[in-house]
């Protein structure tokens, strides 16, 4: 396994207006919710244009000038909870929109997927939505934040496949870090302090040790103690840094690394957390 990490960022969804205060009973899914895919949904949180979406679009230079406006993690957190999770101390800047003020994960979870779909797709008032000739580069948290800080028109850049793929990751597949690890989130965005305890909740740390041996600690991968190509930061301690960041990751993978998916069990990620965090065995 390969953890990488970038900066956090956002866009103001408002997709609350959509599936947050009214949501919508299905007695059935689409057929096609059934079939997508969760684990490339996953995939495409992190960066939908990266070359293992298989993304189609000959034309990446836009996104990649701007990814932070484009890429639902930087929006909503890798977590899914918006200001009330790990992003609720990151700034806006020039480069990094405002952080949604959504608790994307409980609002999924609530919907149908047919209305989960219509809200990533355009929601119900396209109007709203930022199209792709938008000029970013004018885009200033203080004085100039309305249209960036909109949710992204995905009707023009995702097919309805990718779509689908990104309702069955928020609706089955996204982990729920409250089920990994305590937090507690203090003040408010984006002056905010996050302070985290009890990783590993639940977990057995003797299985993650397994897990961390069988999938995890080859030469090509991060070595027995979590040490090696771990970038700036050990396994372990980038973890017990940013453990929102590494739910997402050890499970979906790092696209445009090595770091591929990990179908693991919610009980094994919670036994890798508590492996994980014994700063000794793994510094």
């Amino acid at each position: 396994m390969h953890i990488g990490v970038k900066g956090g960022g956002g866009i103001v969804l408002f997709l609350s207006l959509i599936i947050g205060c009214s949501p919508t009973k299905e007695t059935g899914d689409d057929p096609a919710f059934s079939a997508a895919d969760g684990y490339m949904g996953g995939m495409l949180y992190t960066k939908f244009w990266a070359a293992e979406t298989g993304f189609n679009q000959d034309n990446t230079a836009y996104f990649d000038q701007y990814p932070n406006f484009f890429r639902c993690a930087m929006c909503h957190g890798w977590d899914l909870l918006g200001r009330a999770g790990g992003y609720a101390l990151y700034s806006p800047s020039v480069s990094t929109p405002n952080i949604a003020n959504l608790n994307l994960y409980e609002s999924a979870k609530a919907s149908g997927s047919s209305a989960l779909f219509n809200a990533v797709k355009n929601g119900d008032n396209p109007a709203i939505r930022r199209g792709l000739s938008t000029d970013l580069s004018t885009y200033d948290p203080e004085t100039n934040s309305i249209i960036g800080d909109r949710m992204p028109n995905y009707a023009e850049i995702l097919s309805d496949a990718q779509i689908w793929d990104l309702a069955k990751f928020l609706k089955t597949e996204a982990v729920d870090v409250k089920q990994l690890y305590d937090f507690t989130v203090s003040g408010a965005y984006p002056n905010a302090t996050v302070t985290y305890s009890n990783i590993g909740k639940n977990g057995n740390a003797a299985e993650g040790d397994s897990i961390y041996l069988s999938e995890c600690s080859s030469v090509t991968c991060h070595g027995i103690d979590g040490t090696e190509n771990a970038g700036f930061l050990s396994v372990g301690n980038f973890l017990r840094y940013l453990p929102y960041r590494q739910a997402h990751s050890i499970k979906f993978g790092v696209t445009d690394t090595d770091m591929g998916v990990e179908e693991l069990t919610l009980q094994q990620l919670k036994s890798l957390f508590k492996a994980l965090a014994d700063s000794v065995k793994y510094p």
